[in-house]
């Protein structure tokens, strides 16, 4: 079922929500003090929570690098999975790094995560190359995929198209 998440801003307030989330999402969570951090440098980040009801259910970064977005974070708790969280989490980093005046977006997602792979696809970027064991799991070292969406004005148009249509959000996401 695809629901409309209202989004706003993170909070010092939502961190612990936040890092609940990434508990559960990530094998090696983010620091408390990257939150913070982005909290209080706008100009260098943006982080947003997805909200459902008042429960955080979702959260998304980006941090501004030489006139370009970068995804820096984005997770969903699994209990919200397929209801359009991360597409509208997309869909509002993109229109955040538009209205700061970004020229393109990239991120490096996880090569094994076949699900975000799907959702970024979905949303316009595309695959560029691979960063050889970027990610530091206890498992060992994981690749990552870069991608890139480099129209962020199409893509954003391409993602609220998504978030509209009854049969484009669910099993990937």
């Amino acid at each position: 079922m695809k629901v409309r998440h209202r989004m706003r801003d993170l909070r010092r307030g939502d961190i612990d929500a936040v890092m609940a989330i990434d508990a559960v999402a990530y094998p090696r969570p983010w620091e408390r003090q990257l939150y913070v951090d982005d909290i209080g440098d706008p100009v260098r980040a943006r982080h947003l929570v997805a909200l459902d009801g008042r429960t955080v259910v979702g959260h998304g970064g980006i941090v501004h690098l030489d006139g370009d977005a970068h995804v820096s974070t984005l997770a969903v708790h699994p209990d919200h999975l397929g209801r359009g969280v991360a597409t509208g989490l997309v869909e509002r980093l993109v229109a955040l790094a538009i209205a700061d005046g970004c020229g393109a977006m990239t991120l490096e997602v996880r090569i094994d995560n076949d699900r975000a792979k799907a959702l970024y696809g979905r949303c316009g970027f595309a695959p560029v190359g691979v960063r050889p064991g970027y990610y530091d799991d206890p498992g060992g070292r994981v690749d990552a995929l870069i991608m890139w969406l480099h129209d962020l004005p199409a893509g954003r148009q391409r993602i609220a198209s998504l978030l509209t249509s009854p049969l484009a959000v669910g099993g990937a996401e």
